[in-house]
């Protein structure tokens, strides 16, 4: 006796499974491009659902998000950060010897570190660049309101303060 499940049942079962399959021959063809891609989307998605969140409290439509933002977002991702975590975890995978909490404990701390200051500090290039061209603000000017930036502060911290003299500077 042959039971059938029916052509949309089927289609359910298949798809998902082909979908990972064209995913793993992608990536052994090409790992780079694809990640990228695949974080671009996801920065994307994530940037999307955290401005439809702030919209909806707002009792605006999560179609009324910035879509400059969103597009900043994804080339970070795309550009930047999916590659990034590709060669980090080409990385980790090499070492052999490291205990998997020992793995996860660097993942945590140092990555996610280097992680998220790279994520800012190419936000932060980014304004500086579009604040400049479209202010016509000269280098010695903007250099005079971050004098503050050239003591002893942390990576993070002077990140932060270029990001509060830019914001000041584009608004």
């Amino acid at each position: 006796m042959v039971v059938s499940t029916g052509y949309f049942q089927e289609i359910l079962y298949r798809v998902p499974l082909d979908n990972w399959r064209s995913y793993e021959t992608a990536v052994a063809v090409d790992p780079v491009p694809i990640k990228a891609a695949i974080t671009g989307v996801t920065y994307l998605i994530g940037d999307w659902l955290a401005q439809a969140n702030s919209l909806q409290k707002e009792d605006k439509s999560w179609l009324d998000a910035d879509r400059t933002r969103l597009l900043r977002a994804t080339v970070v991702g795309f550009v930047l950060l999916g590659p990034l975590a590709h060669f980090y975890y080409d990385f980790v995978a090499e070492l052999t010897d490291w205990s998997v909490p020992s793995k996860i404990l660097l993942d945590q701390t140092a990555y996610l570190a280097f992680y998220n200051t790279v994520y800012y500090v190419s936000l932060t290039v980014r304004d500086m660049a579009l604040a400049f061209a479209s202010q016509g603000l000269r280098t010695s000017s903007f250099s005079l309101r971050c004098s503050c930036l050239s003591g002893r502060a942390s990576l993070s911290s002077r990140v932060v303060a270029v990001r509060i003299v830019v914001d000041r500077i584009v608004a």
